[in-house]
């Protein structure tokens, strides 16, 4: 009876043991599981910090017309290290909790983000964008002095606009000006009924008077939406020459024939035969391999969602149009996918966003890693990928600050006193 009594104490002893290991493993094991996930947070949002941080210097460099030196010279220059620094203050996570996780999984500060070499790296990445926009720029006419008025910000309908334009149409006007005097491009994302329309044939017109600069401009749009474009033209800036491309085969080859691409024939001048080349993204695809022969002062994608798609035909043949700057009109400018976003950034900032690869494999294990989080928990299976993963409303709001120097958009709550107006 002794020697029984005593085995089942073992046993017992035993099993709580092996129950209490069992335990203790797997609360190891959800500590070492929500540790993981609190510094993917921090590496996520240290990130889009990051992108951040490459399009203020963008805009920055661009707005100032500085010429970045090297590394050390261009963090001398006004400006520059305010954009850096804010690399060094720490997302909105709890800082302890932060310290004692990277703690526990034996990691030190800079194995989550290094922030000494994405300083670096953002600024080498930002110069050699900056410049090599800058040159492509110089291979297309260009005014040399910006005029007095549009540096003051006196922005006015140009006279040759034949309409009148209200407070916040107006403000667009000074925005899409200012752009273009830095070389940047843009997104016009306004709300549907605004008036993109009407404010980017009064800032085409500006280009006109305020810098002698006639074109040519190449509008692409819906073919729902043909007819408006050209009828607005017409309405508001007759003075300007304009091709309505589009029809069968035969009616595009004859319209060709008043499309001359010959420098003695005052392309881009105010005797051109053509100022603005009206067309439909279907024709584009038809007949990219003849509009692509002109070399456009403006591309302007009317309904720009329609190039979201970054492995269709549409979508390389849009990138590989010469251009000196693209203006994208949206009243949907940012959706909620990594995959899109970057669609917009490299469309508007080639240079600098320029590797799909790069840029999904970064943020590829933040997402991947949430989503098989989530797959877990729901006991459902990890069908979710970076691309089409949808972010929750802090990540859009931080994506939406990343294009804020290049994007506009009024919604009619904003400016309804002035819609109302007769």
């Amino acid at each position: 009876m002794f020697a029984k009594s005593v085995a089942d104490e073992l046993g017992t002893s035993a099993s709580a043991t092996a129950a209490a290991k069992k335990k203790a493993d797997r609360q190891a094991a959800e500590q070492r599981k929500a540790d993981l996930e609190l510094l993917e947070s921090k590496r996520q949002q240290r990130k889009l910090d990051f992108l951040l941080t490459q399009t203020e210097l963008y805009a920055h460099f661009m707005a100032t017309k500085i010429t970045p030196g090297e590394s050390s010279e261009s963090k001398l220059q006004p400006g520059v290290n305010e954009i850096l620094n804010k690399l060094e203050e720490y997302p909105v996570l709890n800082s302890e909790s932060v310290t004692k996780a990277a703690d526990r999984l034996g990691m030190e500060e800079n194995d989550i983000f290094d922030v000494t070499s994405a300083k670096e790296k953002a600024l080498c990445k930002v110069q050699k964008a900056v410049l090599s926009d800058r040159d492509k720029i110089k291979e297309f006419s260009q005014p040399s002095v910006t005029p007095e008025s549009i540096k003051k910000e006196e922005v006015k309908p140009p006279e040759m606009f034949k309409g009148e334009l209200k407070h916040y149409q107006l403000n667009g006007l000074s925005w899409l000006l200012s752009l273009f005097d830095q070389g940047i491009n843009g997104i016009l994302a306004d709300e549907m009924g605004l008036g993109k329309t009407i404010q980017t044939i009064a800032f085409l017109s500006s280009l006109v008077e305020n810098y002698g600069l006639w074109g040519p401009f190449l509008i692409i749009t819906p073919a729902s939406t043909l007819h408006n474009w050209t009828q607005e033209f017409a309405r508001f800036t007759p003075a300007l020459r304009l091709i309505p491309y589009w029809g069968g085969p035969q009616e595009r080859k004859v319209l060709r024939k008043f499309w001359s691409n010959d420098p003695h024939r005052g392309i881009g001048t105010k005797g051109a035969e053509f100022h603005v080349v009206v067309t439909s993204y279907q024709v584009v695809l038809q007949d990219a391999k003849f509009i692509n022969k002109t070399p456009w002062s403006y591309l302007v994608l009317d309904e720009a969602h329609a190039i979201k798609n970054i492995s269709s035909l549409r979508w390389n043949i849009l990138l590989s149009f010469k251009c000196r700057n693209r203006l994208l009109l949206t009243g949907t400018p940012i959706q909620n996918t990594m995959q899109e976003l970057w669609a917009l950034l490299h469309f508007i900032m080639p240079s600098l966003f320029d590797s799909h690869d790069e840029f999904s494999a970064w943020f590829s294990k933040d997402i991947e890693s949430r989503a098989a989080s989530e797959s877990g928990a729901t006991g459902g299976s990890m069908t979710s990928s970076w691309s089409t993963s949808k972010l929750n409303e802090e990540q859009l709001s931080r994506l939406h600050m990343i294009l804020k120097p290049f994007m506009l958009r009024r919604v009619k709550a904003q400016v309804q006193h002035e819609i109302a107006q007769k």
